[in-house]
């Protein structure tokens, strides 16, 4: 019975021993990923053909970026360590691999997932990536003229959307820099038009998510939707096959249909989207996906 006894003991909140070791594997692991991180850096600094790359090939040299970036990515999910990645200097060293055309595009796109895991939830990350300048450089790399851009827009977008969301300034910012909606519907003399079907369908949702947080929370974004045509590009969204740009530009909509209380012209511009409403509503009830959100906003409307 006395072996019994021992097994009960053990099993009940640990012992010292027990909590100790487990001290010491937690210190170990973040030990593991702070080497980790510094390695992610270092590599990132090498830009392909540049100094420090003679022991890599360009190949070589791509894929050890592209695998050190993925466990920087899973790792900095944790605020902690995108906190101390940030204090090393890893946003400036992120956004300049974003940034550089010599990057392989698919280094470029996961140095934009790795800035905006970091800013996710996390306001002292976002406080130091604004040390960074990084809203403008995002905004800078929207606007840019040259092809790859376009296939890297949906990461800017999460990178911007993880930068502003819950902080106030950044999303005042966002506003004056970017033109706010209004830079997102892409006005002339503007190079985005990040609502529109011709544009990547992940971009498309990431434009409609971010419209969304903008309606909700900076004052003047609802009149500004209507103004620039961002509901009808939200009607054409609701007939696309992509689920993720149906599901944002209803989300979208739901945010303006919050509004129609307080401003009648918003109402007035919802309404001839009735039908595509009640449409949508008919599609989704025959395959069984929610039509909460549907109705929820055709209620408003009636």
């Amino acid at each position: 019975g006395g072996g019994g006894g021992g097994a009960g003991a053990g099993s009940g909140g640990g012992s010292a021993e027990d909590r100790e070791f487990l001290y010491q594997a937690l210190q170990q692991a973040s030990r593991g990923h702070e080497a980790e991180l510094s390695r992610a850096l270092e590599l990132l600094r090498v830009l392909p053909g540049g100094g420090g790359s003679e022991d890599l090939g360009q190949g070589e040299l791509e894929e050890a970026q592209a695998e050190a970036l993925e466990n920087l990515i899973d790792i900095v999910g944790e605020p902690d360590f995108a906190v101390g990645l940030l204090q090393k200097g890893g946003g400036e060293v992120l956004l300049s691999a974003s940034e550089s055309p010599a990057q392989d595009a698919g280094i470029r796109a996961l140095a934009l997932t790795a800035v905006g895991t970091c800013a996710q939830n996390c306001p002292e990350a976002q406080v130091l990536l604004a040390g960074c300048r990084s809203l403008e450089r995002l905004l800078a790399l929207l606007d840019r003229k040259e092809a790859e851009p376009a296939s890297l827009s949906a990461q800017v977008l999460f990178a911007l959307g993880s930068l502003v969301r819950g902080n106030a300034v950044a999303t005042g910012e966002l506003v004056r820099r970017g033109g706010g909606l209004r830079g997102l519907v892409g006005l002339p003399g503007q190079t985005r038009e990040l609502l529109k079907p011709v544009v990547d369908a992940r971009a498309r949702a990431r434009a409609f998510r971010l419209a969304a947080y903008l309606v909700e929370h900076a004052p003047g974004e609802a009149a500004a939707a209507v103004a620039t045509g961002a509901v009808t590009d939200a009607a054409l969204a609701l007939e696309c096959e992509h689920s993720g740009v149906v599901d944002a530009a209803l989300a979208f909509l739901s945010k303006l249909a919050d509004r129609v209380a307080a401003d009648p012209v918003i109402s007035e511009a919802l309404t001839p989207l009735r039908k595509v409403l009640a449409g949508l509503e008919a599609r989704r009830s025959q395959t069984g996906d929610d039509t909460d959100e549907v109705r929820g906003i055709l209620g408003i409307l009636e």
